[in-house]
């Protein structure tokens, strides 16, 4: 209804209200996320407003994530219809949309992309600034407001320096949206991607002492006292009661959440939406702030959050020692609450892998790597031409992308997809089939038969358009590299220099000063018209990069 009938000058979302997993029509939980995001197409995001203890929450959280929205809990013993007026009253009014923020001369940035921006909320991005002896730090906020582009700067905006606390607050900030960041990417990835996620998030949580799905607090009670235990059912399980004697019983092998001991404690959940990335309990940035500069009310005279007079201890949630407890809260994800019931297992299927290749400039192997899941990668990002590619890779194993889109200047969007160019020129939206010159300011389009010459200034870039499987996939390939040192991205990489320092029992390559395990692989070359397969050095997107593979992911095209 909302792609028949837009509303020019509106932002539009949609709202799912549900009550448990589908139960008629299409009830395969994949297809349902791929049709929806087919549909959606990243025109608007998707709120997803489980009811009760047993809806499949994941499943809800999941497909809101893939489409640019959030997922929230009603629960409906709990004035259900004040929750959902209070989240009708953050979403009411929305101010922007395409939100982007550019940091130039800052890395290791937390999300910078957002599809709205509503009256009453804030973004926060945290980053790290790569020269310390910089003298002008211009952010830049660029967005889409009513019917025009906005584009918003401020040059060096002074905050008070307090000293090395005040440094540490910001460090805290940066790993908590760092971390809450990657729980999201978690979810959405499989196979080695997810596990690489789930490590760095882990470790972030273990340095800063972040109580998360992968970490529970534990607080030593003294010996002799009673134990009490307060249970919170996993999805798909309808309610028990709140408390039970335990005695000796463990927790159950994929707890996760905060375990509490000590005498004379309770132990009450504060009421609250759980925040996008799977987040057990309420944070808020005034817990990631020292004690001695928190307001009096986020202060306690032990545990932060109001659990005094004990000591405290984070660690990975598998390694909870089996003791006696007091009061605890078990937040378990998909496991059964009894450790010793026995699973059948199911074959997992092979995860949806993508293949890169990066050659060299001599007549050496090239190096590949691979992209697992479901993911939007940066190709080519040039800050002085204001020129951003980004590629949506397709569900064909070492395939190619679905579609890439191209962002000119400040009003200009470019999509391409083996069908069809959509260009949108301000409020101008025009769709092109056929074989004609597109020129859109100085960008340039020719589509050909299997190829699509995209020019803008000093660079020039084709997409080939393959075939696999009787299934059309796209694939860019710069032609022309800019003269700027600022490009990025992946098709903006610079040729491979390695040496081959060891060839049994292993192979070896030396790449800047590292030594790096590889293995004899193969990969097609798609980078030309009719692509050959070609031998090559396999490595771990990291290695060949050179950089964390997240800093070439993006969140939206």
């Amino acid at each position: 209804m909302l792609n028949a009938h837009p509303r020019e000058g509106s932002a539009s979302i949609v709202i799912l209200l549900t009550d448990g997993d589908p139960t008629s029509g299409v009830t395969n939980l994949e297809l349902i996320q791929s049709n929806v995001r087919r549909d959606i197409a990243d025109k608007f995001p998707l709120y997803c407003l489980g009811f009760g203890y047993d809806v499949n929450f994941e499943f809800l959280e999941k497909m809101s994530l893939q489409n640019n929205g959030v997922a929230r809990r009603i629960y409906e013993d709990s004035d259900a219809d004040l929750q959902l007026k209070g989240f009708y009253e953050e979403v009411a009014t929305p101010l922007l949309t395409d939100v982007t923020m550019i940091y130039n001369g800052g890395t290791n940035l937390t999300q910078t992309n957002f599809s709205q921006y509503y009256n009453g909320s804030e973004i926060v991005v945290a980053g790290q600034i790569t020269d310390n002896d910089i003298e002008t730090f211009t952010p830049q906020v660029v967005a889409i407001s009513r019917d025009r582009r906005v584009t918003f700067s401020e040059t060096n905006a002074t905050v008070e320096y307090t000293g090395t606390d005040f440094d540490s607050h910001i460090q805290r900030v940066w790993a908590y949206l760092t971390v809450k960041q990657l729980l999201e990417k978690e979810l959405l990835f499989s196979g080695p991607e997810k596990e690489n996620v789930k490590k760095e998030a882990l470790e972030l949580s273990l340095k800063y002492s972040f109580v998360t799905p992968l970490t529970s607090m534990v607080v030593t009670k003294p010996l002799g006292e009673n134990t009490d235990v307060l249970h919170k059912p996993k999805e798909g399980e309808r309610t028990q009661a709140l408390s039970s004697p335990v005695g000796h019983r463990p927790l159950p092998k994929n707890t996760v959440g905060m375990a509490l001991q000590g005498y004379g404690v309770s132990f009450t959940p504060q009421m609250s939406f759980p925040v996008p990335g799977g987040w057990p309990m309420p944070m808020d940035i005034a817990h990631l702030m020292p004690a001695q500069h928190m307001p009096a009310r986020h202060r306690s005279q032990g545990v932060s959050g109001g659990f005094s007079g004990h000591t405290a201890q984070l660690m990975p949630a598998q390694h909870i020692p089996d003791r006696r407890l007091f009061a605890a809260a078990e937040f378990l994800k998909g496991s059964p609450t009894n450790s010793d019931q026995v699973v059948s297992k199911v074959a997992s299927p092979v995860p949806l892998s993508h293949r890169f290749l990066l050659k060299t400039e001599n007549l050496s192997l090239p190096l590949c790597f691979d992209v697992t899941g479901d993911v939007r990668l940066k190709l080519l990002h040039h800050p002085n031409r204001e020129l951003s590619v980004n590629g949506e890779l397709d569900t064909v194993m070492n395939g190619g992308f679905r579609r890439i889109v191209i962002h000119f200047k400040t009003d200009l969007y470019v999509e391409v997809d083996t069908n069809v160019i959509t260009v949108r020129e301000g409020q101008t939206l025009t769709r092109h089939t056929g074989q004609d010159l597109i020129t859109a300011g100085s960008l340039t389009v020719i589509r050909r038969d299997k190829e699509i010459d995209v020019g803008a200034g000093d660079t020039r870039m084709v997409i080939y358009i393959h075939e696999k499987d009787g299934v059309e996939f796209l694939w860019p390939v710069l032609r022309q590299q800019p003269l700027d040192n600022n490009v990025t991205g992946i098709i903006a990489l610079k040729p491979a220099v390695y040496e081959e320092v060891q060839q049994t029992p292993s192979t070896k390559l030396k790449i800047k000063d590292q030594e790096i395990d590889v293995t004899r692989a193969n990969a097609v070359d798609y980078s030309i018209v009719s692509p050959p397969t070609l031998d090559c050095w396999l490595m771990s997107a990291e290695s060949v990069l050179q950089r964390r593979l997240d800093d070439f992911i993006v969140t939206q095209l």
